[in-house]
């Protein structure tokens, strides 16, 4: 897809970024705007910022935007500027950026515990597998038939979040003892992703202090 991001990417939308191909150099960030269509100025947290002045290697990018999916994208830094508690870098988009539909929303690896309530009240334990803003993967010690709906609550950081889902797939764990579920979650408004995401966003800033 040819460049022009400034007619995808708008001020707060948010990052997911690596800055070579290693998993630990991997944090998250958000748009602080597009200039000239092809470089993005992306504002980063001191906490978590990996990126140090004097690099000057490859920005591999992903983006997720709510209704277009995701987007993957490679650049080089252009500017590099400090104030306070943020960081402010600016990545020249060096090839057109690729969408990539499969999944739209970043998960995060967790491990939380959770509960689920069933329509008639019936609560149990599990723990949680990974986390995105459209769904959770979780353990469980019985099976979940595929299209039963739930209530299921869990933490992010110091949050509390309860939402209705629906259970997607199920599989027998290694041990054979207990089942890893997929779940999506249903009837949820914009402002209820959002909060999730942020919630990712404070966890991993939490892991990086």
């Amino acid at each position: 897809m040819k460049k022009n991001i400034d007619r995808v990417f708008k001020t707060g939308d948010k990052l997911h970024i690596k800055i070579d191909r290693t998993p630990n150099k991997d944090f998250y960030a958000i748009v602080e705007d597009v200039v000239n269509q092809d470089e993005l100025l992306i504002c980063i947290d001191n906490f978590s910022n990996p990126i140090n002045r004097l690099y000057n290697g490859p920005i591999h990018l992903t983006a997720y935007h709510n209704e277009m999916g995701i987007f993957k994208m490679s650049g080089r830094k252009t500017t590099y500027t400090t104030e306070a508690n943020y960081t402010y870098i600016g990545v020249k988009i060096s090839k057109n950026y690729k969408v990539i539909q499969r999944r739209q929303y970043f998960r995060l690896k967790l491990l939380r515990e959770v509960e689920l309530v069933s329509l008639n009240g019936h609560a149990i334990k599990g723990l949680t597998n990974n986390i995105s803003a459209g769904g959770i993967k979780f353990v469980v010690p019985l099976d979940i038939l595929t299209g039963a709906k739930f209530t299921i609550n869990f933490e992010l950081g110091d949050s509390e979040y309860s939402y209705q889902a629906i259970c997607l797939g199920n599989a027998l764990s290694v041990d054979g003892r207990s089942h890893v579920i997929r779940a999506k979650f249903i009837e949820l408004e914009d402002r209820d992703r959002q909060n999730i995401i942020s919630g990712m966003f404070s966890l991993q800033r939490n892991r990086r202090e």
